[in-house]
This record gives C-alpha cells, structure tokens and sequence, in this order.
C-alpha cells in the first residue's frame, strides 16, 4: 500500500512538472510573436516614410547660367531627355550634381545637327552676338546651374546688301550732277527755271517745301513718282545672312 501511494505522488509530481514547462512553451511563444509583430510594425512604418526627391535639370543656353536659378537664354531643354530623379534624405549632394552633370553633358553631345541648327537660330533671334558660346547647364532640385557641356560658337552674321539707286532720263543726280546718273542719297532733280529776276537770292539749298530747292539764281524740282523723276534702286545680296554654331 505504502509502495502504491508512493507511485502516485511521483505521477502526480511528473504531470505537475510537464504542466509547466506547456505554460512556459506557450509563453515563450507567445512573447516571440508579439516581438514579431513589433518588428513588422516597424518595418511597416520604416516603408511608409516618403524621402525628399530632385530632379536633374539640363538646359542649353547663350546666356552663362553658372551659379544662377533663373534660365535666361535658354533656348532648348533636355530635362525630359536626361529623365533622371534623385531620392534620399539630401538628393541635392555633390554626389547627384555630378552625376546629373554627366549626364547632361552626355545628352549635350548627343544633339543632332538639325537640333543644333534650332538652338543657332533660337539665338540669333533673340540677339546673341557673334562667338557667343552655346553651353549646357545643369542643376539639381532647387540648386544653382553648373556650367558642363559646350555645343560650340555662335556664328551670327546679319545679311549684307548693297542699294543702287540711278535716275531716269532726264533727271540728275542730286549727288553727282549727272543725267541719268547714280544718286547716293537717292533723290534726282531737273532744272525748272533759271535765272531768278529778283535778287538778292535765297541761300543755296534753300528747301520749297518737299517740291525743290534753290541754288543761285535757279530753281530745282524734285523728282517723284507723279512727275516721272523718281530714282530707280535695285538691292542685290552681297553676303547672305549666316546663323549656326560651329
């Protein structure tokens, strides 16, 4: 009976041991799963968090853009082109400016020769002067404009034209006294009375109206379209206009 009763209190005392070590198990799991679910929340969090982004803008202008924000002289941009965005918690660094520096350079040399032909006539239109340099520029985010790529030289040469003006038969040359000859200002004249009877004479030049003038003791007219004496001027082309970038 004594051996009997002693059984029992050893299997009661094993099925109390196993008991805890079951809560302790439980517990212990428990306990990983809530520090999972902690980690997943921050992570969670931690991928929410939107960081800052710039983009890498790229222009080409005659106007020197360094170290300025505004785009003067910008005739074409290559933003689209060059198509790149920095993020980070400081996207505008020295690490990104340089490469967006690169890359606009890239997309500066890649320029077609039809496109550099509307970046010539871009400035030309707008006044650049001749030997302006076309250059590429670049800035990241709301940074200042690097100075990278040059396209080249602006040659903005206007047209350069010569006007001959000669007068009809009949009429002289108001410059050379000349029938029929080249006039440099171009107005022809024709005698119309001389001499004057009454003096003293007007001074020479003396202007009647937009009709004629004296000189001496004489009288000159003109010559219009109405009275047949108007000059007759041709323009020939002696250079023609040159835009481009060399």
């Amino acid at each position: 009976m004594k051996l009997l009763n002693q059984i029992c209190i050893i299997i009661t005392f094993l099925f109390f041991i196993n008991s805890l070590q079951g809560q302790d198990t439980k517990q212990n799991k428990s306990n990983v799963n809530i520090e999972e679910t902690k980690n997943d929340t921050k992570v969670s969090s931690v991928s929410k968090i939107k960081l800052p982004k710039a983009n890498c803008f790229c222009v080409v202008s005659y106007t020197d853009l360094t170290d300025k924000k505004d785009r003067a002289g910008v005739c074409m941009d290559l933003t689209g082109r060059v198509n790149k965005t920095y993020t980070g918690t400081f996207p505008e660094n020295d690490t990104n400016r340089k490469d967006c520096q690169r890359r606009c350079s890239d997309a500066a040399v890649s320029l077609s020769i039809a496109e550099k032909q509307q970046i010539a006539d871009c400035a030309c239109a707008n006044g650049a002067a001749n030997g302006t340099v076309i250059r590429a520029y670049s800035a990241v985010g709301i940074k200042n404009y690097n100075s990278d790529q040059a396209i080249g030289r602006l040659v903005n040469q206007p047209e350069i034209t010569k006007t001959t003006c000669q007068c009809p038969s009949g009429w002289m040359s108001n410059t050379t006294n000349q029938e029929g000859g080249i006039t440099t200002d171009g107005r022809c004249k024709k005698l119309v009375c001389s001499p004057f009877s009454v003096s003293p004479y007007p001074a020479d030049g003396t202007q009647v109206g937009n009709w004629g003038f004296t000189w001496g003791n004489s009288l000159y007219a003109y010559g219009t379209k109405e009275n047949g004496g108007a000059a007759i001027c041709k323009t020939e082309i002696i250079s023609k206009k040159v835009c481009k970038i060399e």
